[in-house]
């Protein structure tokens, strides 16, 4: 093969190894990349929900959370305080993090938050579940 033949091949083969490590990089996720979100209904499951009063008239949310999955995850809860009418008072949030495949954990929401106040325990009917995302950890 002439000279300048191999040269063009070699430029070709640097190219190509270049352009698969680029490839690779991106594949692996870098820094920037988000966890696998992993569907809610299969992933965990939660109970013993209870409303627990506080101080000033004001109430947490306490219950166990199990992880159902093979992997550990994180878990971001959001319930939401009902009235009688059904008009959402505020939300609660909790953010659970390296449940380890199979483990249970309690866990103590605290406190309901509207956009302006505290919502008052004796306001809330009912508390359920409003947003849930769950993560590989």
């Amino acid at each position: 093969m002439p000279r300048w033949g191999r040269d063009r091949a070699r430029r070709r083969s640097t190219l190509l190894a270049g352009a698969l490590a680029l490839g690779l990089l991106a594949g692996c996720g870098g820094s920037g990349s988000k966890p696998p979100t992993l569907p809610t209904d299969t992933s965990i499951a939660l109970s013993g929900e209870t409303l627990v009063p506080a101080s000033g008239g004001l109430c947490d949310l306490k219950g166990v959370i199990q992880n159902l999955s093979v992997v550990q995850v994180n878990a971001v809860l959001q319930w939401q305080a009902l009235d009688a009418t059904g008009k959402e008072l505020g939300t609660t949030s909790l953010t659970i993090s390296d449940l380890n495949p199979g483990e249970t954990r309690p866990f103590l929401a605290t406190g309901f938050v509207s956009s302006d106040s505290l919502v008052a325990c004796s306001k809330i009917v009912t508390f359920p579940l409003k947003n849930s995302t769950v993560t590989k950890s």
